[in-house]
């Protein structure tokens, strides 16, 4: 039983229990691109790597996201992974059920349920995410056949489909010049201001 939860804007917990076996259990916390997807994504990750190789498994989640993009077979060019959202946890997963030759299925189960597995997984989530040393965040990447290269942000992967990401950093870079504007500079008070309907408004305007 895998469970994931965002504990605040910047922090996410992950955790798995062996089902029958309730004492085996593990727990992380992560950073960065907060998404329950991603934080489930991690979730089934450390479920697999402690795994035996060879084994059967069978994932029991909440989040039919994690299930569908994990059940997904288009993968198959680089332009498929660049314009998918948590494509590193994804080819991490992908590489260690090949290198350990694991017969992986996934099943759906209802959350807040009652169920005492997913209950104790999920109070193992929130442990998780309130530690800052046991996090599972790192630089590395697990790099495939069709993904060769992966982008980084100074030292962070990028999560985002590329294209919106970069969307972002531009209009971020275009607001922050506009606000330095000699003109308008010195009557912007940050509190005053309603920026997304400043944007929604400006970007209508011819030219901006």
């Amino acid at each position: 039983m895998t469970k994931a939860t965002i504990i605040d804007p910047a922090r996410m917990g992950a955790s798995f229990v062996v089902e029958n076996e309730p004492e085996l259990a593990v727990f992380s916390s992560l950073s960065y691109w907060p998404s329950s997807t991603r934080a489930e994504l991690a979730a089934i990750f450390i479920a697999l790597l402690t795994a035996p190789s060879h084994a059967c498994i069978t994932i029991h989640t909440d989040s039919l996201c994690a299930i569908q993009v994990l059940n997904k077979d288009n993968h198959t060019h680089t332009r498929h992974w660049l314009k998918t959202t948590n494509v590193s946890w994804i080819s991490k997963i992908t590489t260690v059920i090949k290198e350990k030759s694991l017969n992986v299925s996934y099943v759906k189960v209802k959350g807040h349920s009652d169920n005492l597995y997913n209950d104790l997984a999920d109070a193992l989530a929130k442990e998780g995410g309130e530690q800052k040393d046991l996090s599972i965040d790192n630089n590395s990447v697990y790099n495939n056949n069709h993904l060769t290269f992966f982008p980084f942000y100074f030292h962070i992967p990028i999560e985002q489909k590329l294209r919106k990401f970069m969307g972002s950093l531009f209009q971020a870079h275009i607001c922050s010049e506009w606000t330095l504007l000699k003109s308008i500079n010195k009557d912007i008070i940050s509190n005053d201001i309603d920026w997304k309907a400043t944007w929604t408004l400006l970007k209508n305007l011819t030219g901006f």
